[in-house]
């Protein structure tokens, strides 16, 4: 006999229409780009057919590749570094009044200065290596960790601390199983924004300061004015975040279901 449990699932429509719909909306955009694009000059708007041919040509050639590892090394440091500092100090600022009412001016110093304004600052510190890139990388992810850390230890329910507290809890059960676990969405989110942020940096660094990466390739491009070329590289650096970004989620949802 037939039960409900077996007939077949009816929210198909929730769980495709939302893809159907992403499709439908990009190859809108693909067709309205590929009919008002204009081939007929270099500097001109390029068709979606031009700028894919560049892609595929600097992808032939490697040096799409070689700038996308280059560029990759600096983001890695950078965003690794933004983490391990921003975290534990966004915890600590949660948890304590005292270092969250000296620390957050600076924060929020940071968060409005205009950090392509400290580009020359740090190139005369740093030189023009690997560093200058992680630090820059560094600055532009890291406050936005750091808040969204805080935030989220502050958003802690007091009744659930409360709780742990009556049924023995050490200071490091509370902080691990009470206070870390209800903030870890916000402290994902802010990992997911700083690794946007971080992407950001890591064009910036190279266009303004170091020679490398796809930031020279870009670069590089614009002074030939080669549009096609330069719409590839940008669409290169939306579709890597997009990517990192869709990974951060997986590993936001594996470590939820680990926890």
């Amino acid at each position: 006999m037939t039960t409900l449990a077996h007939l077949p699932s009816l929210d198909w429509k929730e769980k495709w229409l939302p893809f159907v719909l992403r499709f439908a909306i990009l190859a809108a955009i693909l067709i309205a780009w590929q009919m008002v694009g204009d081939d007929s000059r270099p500097i001109r708007m390029p068709t979606f057919a031009r700028t894919l041919a560049s892609f595929w040509a600097m992808l032939a050639s490697g040096e799409l590749p070689r700038a996308l590892g280059q560029s990759n090394i600096g983001l890695f440091w950078g965003y690794l570094l933004a983490i391990a500092v921003a975290i534990p100090l966004g915890t600590v600022m949660g948890l304590v009044t005292t270092v969250r009412n000296v620390l957050n001016t600076y924060l929020l110093i940071l968060l409005s200065t205009p950090l392509i304004a400290l580009l020359p600052i740090l190139q005369a510190v740093f030189g023009l290596g690997l560093e200058t890139r992680v630090v820059v990388i560094f600055l532009f992810s890291f406050v936005y960790i750091t808040i969204n850390t805080m935030v989220g230890i502050r958003s802690v329910p007091a009744d659930l601390v409360e709780m742990a507290d009556s049924f023995g809890a050490t200071r490091l059960q509370k902080l691990r199983m009470v206070i870390l676990r209800h903030a870890f969405p916000a402290i994902m989110a802010g990992a997911r924004l700083g690794l946007a942020r971080a992407v950001v940096g890591m064009v910036i660094a190279e266009l303004f300061l170091v020679s490398t990466g796809l930031g020279s390739l870009l670069s590089f491009y614009l002074q030939r004015f080669d549009a096609g070329a330069v719409l590839a590289i940008a669409l290169t650096m939306v579709g890597q975040g997009i990517i990192l970004i869709a990974i951060a989620r997986r590993v936001e949802t594996a470590l939820v279901k680990k926890w």
